[in-house]
C-alpha cells in the first residue's frame, strides 16, 4: 500500500499542472523534480518501511519532508491566485474607467451642447 502523503502531494502536483498551468510555468522545472523525487519516495516507502528501524525512521522523516512540500505548494498556489485575483480586479477597475472616458468623449462628440 502507498504512503498516503505522497499519494496526496503527487495528486495536488498533477491537479495544479493540468488546472492551473499558468500559475506554475515559473517553476515548472521544480515541480517536476519534486514529482520525480516523491515517486522515489513512494516507491522507498513502499517497499521497505517493514524491514528495520533505521529504515522505519527514514520513512518518518520522508514523510514528514512530503508534508512540509505539500504546505509550500499550497501556499504557493494560494499567493499565485491572489496575484492573479489582484490583476484580474486592475484590469477590471482600469476597463471601467476607460469605458466611462469613451462614454464621456462620446457623449461630446454626439452631443456637443449637452456636455
Amino acid at each position: 500500500m502507498e504512503d498516503a502523503s505522497v499519494g496526496s502531494l503527487l495528486e495536488t502536483l498533477n491537479r495544479l499542472r493540468l488546472h492551473q498551468a499558468d500559475l506554475i510555468s515559473d517553476v515548472k522545472n521544480h515541480i517536476e523534480r519534486l514529482e520525480n523525487n516523491l515517486l522515489l519516495f513512494k516507491r522507498f516507502i513502499t517497499e521497505k518501511r517493514e524491514e528495520d528501524e533505521i529504515l522505519k525512521e527514514v520513512t518518518a522523516q520522508i514523510r514528514e519532508v512530503v508534508y512540509k512540500a505539500e504546505d509550500a505548494v499550497d501556499v504557493f498556489v494560494s499567493q499565485a491566485l491572489e496575484k492573479e485575483t489582484e490583476k484580474s480586479s486592475k484590469r477590471s477597475s482600469q476597463l471601467s474607467r476607460g469605458l466611462k472616458k469613451y462614454t464621456m468623449i462620446r457623449g461630446r462628440l454626439i452631443f456637443p451642447g449637452r456636455c
